[in-house]
């Protein structure tokens, strides 16, 4: 963390330690002070954050790395972007994209597809592998905004905040030493999911309107649909809980290619797809619960489409004019 997050975290503990003060609870005696619970929490997500640093600098070590000419193409992304260490940021090789604190991982499927277009021996036809691009390019955005903006960490810092606000606030309250705590237990996960699902969001938000095409755009708006409509024809008649899958696989690849021959996509044009966000109130949300439970972290793969679609219309408002 840099030093305008350590002042932010000084302050509000030395503001938590002082409301926690004026508690009235009558038996003060029997129960440690807030000043030494602030402490305790703080060394607790202290303890997180370093870590998740150490597991960080251990998974870049252990890792392989991506291919070369996937590292050429990712920094040069990166760059314009305006990411300061994106000539030598770690770029390493999972099975899914991820950004520790440290480095970015690439999905080890996608790198190989990747790399067999960079170097001429890809198998695909050139509809598929634009298709690939789009997709590795949206995934990289997203990561960068994760790895960019400190996500971990902050996620971290929310958590022990949000512990501390609600303790002093539910003590200066009087509240019973059962609500007290039991709030006290549920805060962390609670916030943690309000947290998670924001940040991821917002990743999402700007890998959308930062993909260097209102093509690539698409696509990836394409892609959501395409899953979401996999999960609905898994669930038509049953409920269903599929596991997670953000992966752009062949079936995936095959059903956005259809589309795209089918719609002969002119983006200068294009008109929105509406029939697959007007859903029934009722399906909709059975739809969302079972994404939910499918995923907590993330936003269901239907308003991912749908937020894609609203990127695309502010895109093509300021691209067009």
């Amino acid at each position: 963390m840099n030093k305008k997050i350590w002042s932010i975290i000084f302050s509000v503990l030395i503001c938590t330690m002082h409301f926690g003060s004026f508690s009235s609870n009558k038996d003060q005696s029997t129960k440690p002070s807030f000043p030494s619970f602030a402490l305790f929490i703080g060394s607790i997500y202290s303890a997180l954050y370093l870590g998740n640093k150490a597991v960080s600098q251990y998974q870049q070590a252990r890792l392989p790395d991506a291919p070369p000419h996937v590292q050429q193409w990712i920094r040069k992304i990166l760059a314009e972007k305006g990411l300061k260490d994106a000539n030598t940021i770690a770029l390493k090789l999972e099975d899914r994209w991820t950004a520790y604190s440290s480095f970015i991982c690439i999905n080890a499927a996608d790198a190989y597809n990747l790399e067999n277009i960079f170097t001429g021996q890809s198998k695909h036809t050139l509809l598929e592998q634009k298709i690939i691009l789009a997709d590795a390019e949206y995934s990289l955005l997203h990561e960068k905004k994760h790895y960019d903006n400190g996500d971990i960490g902050k996620g971290l810092f929310i958590q022990g905040i949000s512990t501390l606000l609600v303790k002093s606030l539910l003590e200066y309250t009087n509240s019973s030493p059962s609500i007290t705590w039991f709030s006290v237990v549920a805060t962390p996960p609670i916030a943690s999911l309000l947290t998670t699902r924001h940040m991821e969001y917002e990743a999402d938000r700007y890998a959308f309107m930062n993909v260097s095409s209102l093509e690539n755009l698409a696509i990836n708006k394409m892609y959501y649909e395409v899953k979401a409509s996999q999960i609905e024809r898994l669930n038509r008649n049953n409920v269903v809980i599929p596991p997670y899958n953000n992966c752009l696989d062949s079936v995936t690849i095959d059903e956005i290619s259809k589309r795209l021959r089918k719609r002969k996509i002119t983006f200068e044009a294009e008109e929105n797809d509406k029939k697959s966000n007007e859903k029934h109130p009722t399906k909709r949300a059975r739809f969302e619960i079972v994404s939910f439970l499918s995923n907590r972290a993330h936003p269901s793969f239907l308003t991912r489409a749908e937020l894609a679609e609203e990127c695309l219309n502010k895109r093509k408002k300021y691209e067009f004019k």
